[in-house]
């Protein structure tokens, strides 16, 4: 073996030692195997041949929606924890950013894991948005378009929170089938609770003289 074939042989084993995808690895064994089997006589560079990489499975068996996921906030951005994904690496992330939502989608085993939100309670900035993978936990970080803070992640949970804010209550309301002095005793003192001074002691006197009014026609 001339000692330009070594060389040969020599490199190859050395870009062995740093290759890490299975077909480039493959590449290099095959072609080192060769090299060593050449005659002294008809020893010559052998033309690297091309070996074809296993594909890749991707098929996809089942899907999954994300239903449980934690978030907080910075001043600048929103951050969504999702951590009951097995085994997830960041090329198996696929993510788009929307002015008011964003999904996130992850193949891992043959199943399909997907988070979908698209009712953000304020705008982000889609561009400056991006997804990280920490310890087996995603993280979906969403830069706020108005550095300020959110009530709640989304719009419908805000609506729902006014709603049920001016809901009124059993003993606000009044209805035929409800006692009425208790409806309008319930209304006199919502209204003595959340009024001023004067309309507290305009309650107090009508309440003092419906009581001596009453009072007297006991007697009588």
């Amino acid at each position: 073996m001339s000692e330009l074939d070594q060389e040969y042989i020599e490199e190859l084993e050395s870009l062995l030692t740093i290759a890490k995808h299975p077909g480039v690895v493959a590449l290099f064994k095959t072609n080192i195997a060769k090299a060593k089997t050449l005659s002294p006589v008809t020893s010559q560079a052998p033309i690297l041949q091309k070996v074809k990489a296993p594909p890749v499975d991707k098929q996809v068996s089942s899907k999954i929606r994300i239903k449980e996921y934690g978030w907080d906030q910075t001043d600048k951005f929103i951050k969504i924890y999702i951590s009951n994904v097995p085994q997830v690496r960041l090329e198996d992330v696929n993510k788009q950013f929307f002015e008011r939502g964003f999904t996130v989608e992850v193949t891992t085993d043959g199943k399909m894991y997907s988070l979908a939100i698209n009712d953000l309670l304020n705008s982000i900035i889609p561009d400056q948005s991006a997804v990280k993978v920490r310890g087996g936990m995603i993280c979906v970080q969403l830069r706020k378009r108005a550095q300020t803070l959110w009530d709640c992640l989304l719009w419908k949970e805000k609506k729902n929170n006014v709603e049920k804010d001016s809901a009124p209550t059993d003993k606000d309301s009044l209805t035929d089938d409800d006692d009425p002095g208790a409806g309008l005793m319930n209304l006199m003192k919502k209204m003595y609770n959340e009024g001023d001074d004067d309309l507290k002691r305009t309650i107090t006197k009508s309440w003092y003289e419906a009581q001596q009014k009453r009072g007297q026609s006991l007697e009588d």
